[in-house]
């Protein structure tokens, strides 16, 4: 008679959230795994959550572990005072291997502020106007 023990193989995602500008560790930001089951990248909110969010500690670290199931999309989201997320948003790509150790660093953007002072001299035109676009 033949007896396997089947051990649960968990994924482990290590996760560093740094200032993008300066690199250094962002502490207490606030880092959710998601997860899409269609396959498909979705930039958006309304996934599910495994899991309960993490709070980094004042290296700006945190640890995931859970049992990735291989036909699922997964990816991170990170939020912090001051910040403004990667790409303009708060989500993250996370490219893990399933039943693995992984580490992913994730920049936040700090909020940034532009002063501007318009002096507009003669000739003065009723055509003339000014923009400011951004993104955050």
């Amino acid at each position: 008679m033949n007896i396997h023990c089947r051990k649960k193989n968990f994924t482990v995602i290590e996760v560093k959230v740094i200032d993008k500008t300066t690199e250094q560790p962002v502490s207490n930001a606030r880092v959710t795994l998601l997860i899409d089951g269609s396959g498909n990248i979705v930039w958006g909110g309304a996934n599910p959550v495994i899991g309960n969010s993490l709070y980094t500690d004042t290296e700006g670290k945190c640890e995931f572990v859970f049992e990735a199931n291989p036909d699922d999309y997964y990816y991170l989201g990170a939020q912090a005072d001051r910040y403004y997320g990667e790409r303009g948003v708060d989500n993250y790509e996370s490219r893990i291997d399933i039943g693995r150790r992984n580490k992913e660093t994730i920049p936040l953007q700090p909020e940034g502020f532009l002063k501007i002072i318009i002096n507009n001299t003669s000739p003065y035109d009723i055509y003339d106007k000014v923009s400011v676009s951004g993104y955050g």
